[in-house]
């Protein structure tokens, strides 16, 4: 037996949602490096990406000699964020890029530490 028009316009949404995070709808690698004021990659760097409200999936790298740092398939139709921490440092917070480029993070020596 067919389904009624009535039955495929009620299961429609389900199944166009379905559709769009097979496909990978909001799904993308989130990249970027990490440098200090003087432009030079910051390495051993924790980036900690939140995803969701209140930050409910996370997911952490260590920054590498050369600042960068990736995070593959990551689902950002919930919103997400990415913290940057390392003694000696200010930690940053920043919001995941909605064009997809890369990030370059800039992050400050805390007052009163010397060099970086």
């Amino acid at each position: 037996m067919e389904p009624s028009t009535r039955q495929w316009h009620k299961s429609s949404p389900a199944l166009m949602l379905a559709a769009l995070l097979m496909s990978g709808c909001g799904m993308r690698t989130l990249e970027g490096t990490v440098v200090g004021a003087n432009d030079n990659p910051i390495s051993e760097c924790a980036v900690t990406l939140e995803v969701g409200t209140n930050g409910g999936l996370q997911q952490a790298r260590t920054t590498g000699d050369s600042g960068k740092f990736s995070f593959g398939n990551v689902a950002t139709m919930g919103g997400c964020a990415i913290r940057f921490e390392k003694p000696a440092y200010e930690s940053q917070k920043v919001e995941c890029p909605s064009d997809g480029k890369p990030l370059h993070v800039v992050l400050q020596v805390h007052t009163g530490v010397n060099g970086e």
